[in-house]
C-alpha cells in the first residue's frame, strides 16, 4: 500500500488541497465520567473517528511542521502540549518547582486555575490563518493545505443504532485529529502577550491554562495583578469570539 499512498499524499501537498472525502468526522458521544447523569448533554463529551488516510497525512505534515512552528520561537515554552519533550508530566514540575523555589525564599503563592470551554470547537478560521501566516510565517502552497484541511469539514453523530445527517462545522479544528492540537496551541500563542503585561507566571497545557503570583506574607492582600490578569485573558478570548462573530 506504501507506493499509491505516497503518491496520494504527494498529489495533495503538490495541490495544496486535502482530498474532501476525508473530512467527514463519525462522532460518537460519550460519558465523561461514571455517575453523572446519562440525560444531562454536558455530561458527555464527543470522540470523533477519523479515516486512518486522513491521519497518515496529518503526520506526514506535523513531522515537517512542527519544528517549523518551533523554530519560530513564537509557540512559547511554557505551552506543555504538541511538543516532543513536554507532557502534563513536564507542566506539573515546571509549576511545582515554581511554588516550591518561591515558598524557600519566604513567599506564598496563589494559583488560578482556567479552561476555554468547548475550545477546539470555537477556533475562528479566519484568525486562525492569519495567525499561522502572520506569527509563523507559513505561506503559499503550505497555507493553502492548511486552509483545506480546517475548512469545510463535517460531522455526523452516532447514538447507538440511530445516525444524524451530515452537517458543515464553520468553525473550529477537527477533533481527535492529529494536527488538531497543535493549530489550537498556535491560536492561543497570543494569551503570552496578554498576560505578560500583568508580570504574573503561567503555564499551559492546551486549553488549560494556570495563572499564580507569588508575594511575601505582608503583601499577601494585594492581588490586583492575579485579578487584572483573569479578568484579561477572557476578555482577550470574547475578542476572539466576537471578530468570529463578525466574521
Amino acid at each position: 500500500m506504501a507506493p499509491p499512498l505516497a503518491r496520494l499524499a504527494n498529489l495533495s501537498f503538490a495541490a495544496g488541497v486535502f482530498p474532501s472525502h476525508y473530512k467527514l468526522g463519525h462522532v460518537i458521544p460519550l460519558l465523561k465520567k461514571l455517575g453523572m447523569p446519562k440525560k444531562d448533554p454536558s455530561s458527555y463529551g464527543p470522540i470523533t473517528n477519523l479515516c486512518t488516510f486522513s491521519k497518515i497525512l496529518e503526520i506526514l505534515v506535523l513531522v515537517r511542521f512542527r519544528p517549523h512552528v518551533q523554530a519560530t520561537g513564537n509557540l512559547r515554552f511554557v505551552q506543555s502540549a504538541c511538543r516532543p519533550g513536554y507532557s502534563t508530566e513536564s507542566a506539573l514540575l515546571k509549576v511545582v518547582s515554581d511554588i516550591e523555589r518561591a515558598a524557600g525564599n519566604g513567599m506564598c503563592t496563589v494559583l488560578l486555575a482556567m479552561d476555554i470551554s468547548v475550545a477546539f470547537d470555537v477556533v475562528n478560521h479566519s484568525i486562525l490563518y492569519r495567525r499561522i501566516e502572520s506569527d509563523f510565517g507559513v505561506t503559499g502552497t503550505a497555507l493553502s493545505w492548511l486552509r483545506s484541511f480546517v475548512c469545510s469539514v463535517t460531522v455526523r453523530i452516532a447514538v447507538g443504532s440511530m445516525m444524524s445527517d451530515t452537517c458543515a462545522l464553520s468553525s473550529g479544528v477537527p477533533q481527535c485529529s492529529v494536527l488538531g492540537p497543535l493549530l489550537f496551541a498556535m491560536y492561543v500563542s497570543e494569551i503570552d502577550a496578554v498576560i505578560q503585561l500583568h508580570s504574573v507566571q503561567y503555564h499551559q497545557y492546551a486549553d488549560d491554562l494556570m495563572i499564580y503570583l507569588s508575594l511575601v506574607p505582608k503583601a499577601f492582600g494585594n492581588l490586583s495583578s492575579l485579578v487584572g490578569c483573569s479578568d484579561a485573558v477572557p476578555c482577550r478570548v470574547d475578542v476572539v469570539l466576537a471578530e468570529r462573530a463578525v466574521a
